[in-house]
């Protein structure tokens, strides 16, 4: 085959794939790409596009699907479990990345907090050292009345 009909096959199939993809993620709009028909009745027997069964060797949590496929289940060949699917972990990931968010406000705003007393403290010390001068003035004046 020609390297230019392999470079063009790999392509349509590159853009099935994509819109296969796209279209398996729910809260998708419907995405269709050029000759998506004739593409899959080529692909969807492909078990690179399409596998029967899943096997992975990274641990994670098990799917109700997965236990239900497990359990139902008649080959003793599939002995490893399906791990979290990939919107689950993005699911995990973006609640993490909210809690450290939320706990960085509200360290943020216990630190202002912390800023807001120091300087109300640093005002009132401020407010009495200058009611103190200006009693220790009134005194003084007083004074210079009381000889005249």
């Amino acid at each position: 085959m020609p390297r230019r009909v392999r470079r063009k096959l790999k392509n349509l199939k590159r853009s099935y794939v994509a819109c296969v993809d796209h279209n398996k993620v729910s809260g998708n709009d419907r995405k269709k790409c050029n000759f998506y028909d004739e593409l899959h009745e080529i692909f969807s027997k492909d078990d690179a596009i399409a596998p029967k069964t899943l096997c992975s060797n990274i641990d994670g949590k098990r799917s109700k699907d997965a236990v239900k496929s497990v359990k139902n289940s008649s080959s003793t060949l599939m002995t490893q479990e399906p791990v979290v699917t990939k919107a689950k972990k993005k699911k995990l990931l973006e609640r993490k990345k909210r809690e450290d968010l939320v706990g960085l406000f509200k360290e943020f705003t216990q630190d202002r907090k912390e800023e807001e007393k120091e300087k109300i403290k640093k005002f009132e010390n401020m407010h009495n050292e200058r009611m103190a001068l200006i009693g220790r003035f009134l005194n003084v004046f007083e004074k210079s009345l009381n000889k005249e």
